[in-house]
C-alpha cells in the first residue's frame, strides 16, 4: 500500500468487512509496521473475542475513540515515537466519528465528510495510511457524500458472487473500483470462515476454460451509480 494513500471499503452488513480490516491490522503487525484499529460499532471486549476466535496473535493496537482528532493525536504520537515504521489508522467506520464540529456533539451528514477530509490530509502530511469501512444502503450502495468518494485514493467492495451459474457462486468477491495508484476493475474471489478471510482459485471468467487460470478475475460492474449530490 502506498504511503499518503485514504482508502474506503464498502460492502453489505455481513460480507467480511470488519472481518478484514481486523485480518489486515494483525498482517501490518507482523510485518513490523504500527496498525491502529479504531472501533465504532463493536466493544472492546467483543473485538477481543473475535481475534481470539480468528487466531490473530500480532497484538495490534484497538481503541475506541469516538472524536476523530482524538485518533489522529494518537497516530501521530506514535509515528514519533517510531519514526522507522508505517503507521496505519483502520477506523470501522467513518460514520462512527464525529469531528466535534458542534460544541452539543452533534452530527450532520456533513460530520462524515470532515473526518474523512481530516483522516485524508494526516494521510498526506505524514505519509501515514489510513483505511475506514463507509456505510451502505441495502442495495449495496454508498450512503456518504459523494465529496467522500473523490477525496480518497482507493475505493473497495466487497460483494456477494449470487450468479448461480458463476463458478464463484455464493463466494465473497474483492473488488478495486478506484485506484490512483494502480490498477482498478480487478477482482479476486474469497470465502468468509470463522477465521477470516482466504483466496479462492476461480479461472478467469473472461478467458477460456483454461484450468490453469489464476483466481484473480475481470468483472464487469453489475451496475452504474449515478454521481448525485456533493
Amino acid at each position: 500500500m502506498t504511503p499518503s494513500t485514504s482508502m474506503m471499503l464498502t460492502g453489505d452488513p455481513g460480507y467480511g468487512k470488519s472481518t478484514l480490516l481486523r485480518q489486515l491490522a494483525n498482517s501490518i503487525t507482523n510485518q513490523g509496521h504500527i496498525a491502529l484499529y479504531n472501533v465504532g460499532e463493536e466493544s472492546l471486549f467483543q473485538v477481543k473475542m473475535r481475534c481470539e476466535e480468528m487466531g490473530l496473535t500480532h497484538g495490534f493496537k484497538v481503541g475506541q475513540e469516538v472524536f476523530v482528532g482524538k485518533v489522529l493525536a494518537y497516530a501521530r504520537e506514535l509515528q514519533q515515537q517510531f519514526p522507522q515504521k508505517q503507521v496505519f489508522i483502520l477506523q470501522d467506520s467513518l460514520q462512527t466519528l464525529n469531528d466535534g464540529h458542534y460544541k452539543d456533539g452533534g452530527i450532520t451528514s456533513k460530520t462524515p465528510v470532515r473526518c474523512c477530509e481530516l483522516m485524508t490530509n494526516w494521510a498526506k502530511e505524514t505519509y501515514g495510511i489510513v483505511v475506514f469501512i463507509g456505510q451502505v444502503t441495502k442495495n449495496g450502495v454508498f450512503v456518504g457524500k459523494n465529496t467522500i468518494r473523490h477525496m480518497i485514493d482507493v475505493h473497495c467492495e466487497l460483494l456477494l458472487d449470487d450468479n448461480k451459474e458463476s463458478e464463484s457462486c455464493g463466494q465473497r468477491i474483492f473488488t478495486i473500483s478506484k485506484n490512483r495508484f494502480g490498477p482498478s476493475g480487478i477482482a479476486h474471489a474469497y470465502s468468509l470462515t470463522k477465521k477470516g478471510i482466504f483466496a479462492n482459485d476461480v479461472k478467469d471468467v473472461n478467458e477460456s476454460n483454461d484450468s490453469s487460470s489464476s483466481g484473480v478475475r475481470r468483472v464487469v460492474r453489475l451496475h452504474e451509480e449515478e454521481e448525485t449530490g456533493t
